[in-house]
């Protein structure tokens, strides 16, 4: 299976203008100037400022005032698109899964809901001037943590499906599935719902996640935890909320799998080992 990293996500926030300030100006990311159609809706795009230029990595589409948030899309991109579809769309068809063909890419939805899209890498934008203005520096859009009423059928989905493979689980109820050389790129977390659990962004070294913290307190910006280092993954983290409730987490030095092995698997009830190797574990969400 050629692999694919996460390249963007498309949220639904009540209020654009809000959200996008809110990106640059207090997570650092860059704002593409002008509107672009996004699902036949117009959006503001943001991204990091990486070594090769700018990539579109999340799109912000106006929603209702009612709902603070929501994930409408995430794209995974493969430089072998070809081989992909001739590996998916067969499984879908077999299983009587609806897709959607965007010309040479194609969507569907996990057993969630959740929209799935699978294309070309796009381009990088050589917007070197723009890095200069920030504190510290986001490198790329790292992964999403989704919850699901039923994580074993979503896992299963990803895996059977779109070919992930599974990295580590927490026996059979919590998944980190990778689908490059990153040892995950997608998480799914049990839940009573569906919906999301965090967005994660990565920082290219410690000492940028220590210029990030310090930012963030310059905005009277709280973390809800960290620093710390998650035993899974093994990534230093931080985590905190945007402005309409929506979790963060940036994160660096995770590792990364050059040759798949079979996956750990921990005892369920194990989060207090797994959540922080440094020992300070915050409380479970209500």
């Amino acid at each position: 299976m050629p692999p694919m990293i996460m390249e963007s996500i498309v949220l639904e926030v009540p209020d654009r203008e809000a959200a996008a300030r809110y990106y640059h100006d207090v997570y650092g990311l860059y704002q593409f100037p002008g509107e672009t159609e996004v699902l036949g809706r117009p959006a503001y795009w943001l991204g990091t400022l990486g070594h090769l230029g700018v990539r579109k990595e999340i799109a912000l589409v106006q929603g209702s005032s009612e709902r603070p948030w929501r994930l409408l899309q995430m794209t995974y991109v493969t430089s072998d698109l070809k081989q992909l579809r001739e590996m998916v769309l067969p499984r879908l068809q077999q299983r009587n899964i609806a897709f959607e063909n965007l010309g040479e890419s194609f969507a569907v939805n996990d057993p969630d809901g959740n929209r799935v899209v699978l294309a070309h890498p796009s381009p990088s934008w050589p917007v070197m001037e723009a890095r200069l203005e920030r504190p510290f520096l986001l490198t790329k859009l790292s992964h999403v943590t989704l919850v699901s009423g039923d994580s074993a059928a979503a896992s299963w989905f990803y895996r059977e499906i779109l070919d992930f493979r599974i990295a580590e689980e927490t026996d059979g109820v919590f998944f980190w599935l990778g689908s490059s050389s990153d040892h995950h790129s997608l998480a799914i977390a049990p839940g009573r719902g569906t919906g999301v659990d965090h967005v994660a962004f990565e920082l290219e070294s410690w000492a940028e996640v220590k210029r990030l913290a310090d930012h963030l307190a310059d905005q009277n910006v709280a973390l809800e935890a960290g620093p710390g280092r998650h035993r899974v993954g093994g990534n230093i983290f931080i985590y905190t909320h945007d402005l309409n409730g929506l979790r963060f987490e940036f994160l660096c030095e995770m590792r990364e799998v050059v040759n798949p092995e079979t996956a750990k698997v921990w005892p369920r009830g194990s989060r207090a080992i797994t959540y922080n190797a440094w020992g300070i574990v915050p409380p479970e969400n209500p």
